[in-house]
């Protein structure tokens, strides 16, 4: 693993990758805003978003090592959560319990899953590899 990063590494310190990189921005007119280092809060939403998958992810993963499968699966149920937060309510009706979501301006639809099983009253032992994913 140490032989590929100092490959990536040294392809990325090349003048002409660099060079490559900016024509590509150019060209797909991209524009790279940075915020001071160690200054989170300079970031904003997309800051706090980030906040939120680190805590979700810290809860999940304690000690545990995933597959590679599995550890993408987090990560999709982590998305999931984050862009079912409710933004703003959709009517005024009080009966009307629809949310407007980053999900809705994804998918054009509310993101809807069925509620995972309760699993905390079971003890860690008990729980299989596949339970202990739905854990959180």
């Amino acid at each position: 693993m140490n032989n590929k990063l100092c490959e990536l590494y040294k392809l990325i310190q090349q003048p002409d990758h660099q060079n490559s990189v900016t024509l590509f921005c150019q060209s797909k007119e991209i524009q790279w805003k940075f915020i001071p280092p160690a200054s989170p809060h300079h970031g904003g939403l997309w800051e706090s978003n980030i906040k939120s998958a680190k805590g979700i992810l810290n809860k999940v993963t304690r000690d545990m090592c995933f597959t590679a499968e599995e550890l993408n699966t987090l990560f999709c149920q982590i998305e999931a959560i984050i862009n079912s937060r409710p933004l703003q309510a959709v009517s005024m009706d009080t009966t009307d319990y629809t949310a407007l979501t980053p999900g809705n301006f994804l998918i054009v639809r509310p993101l809807l899953a069925l509620p995972e099983p309760e699993l905390t009253e079971v003890p860690m032992n008990r729980l299989t590899r596949w339970n202990f994913k739905l854990f959180f």
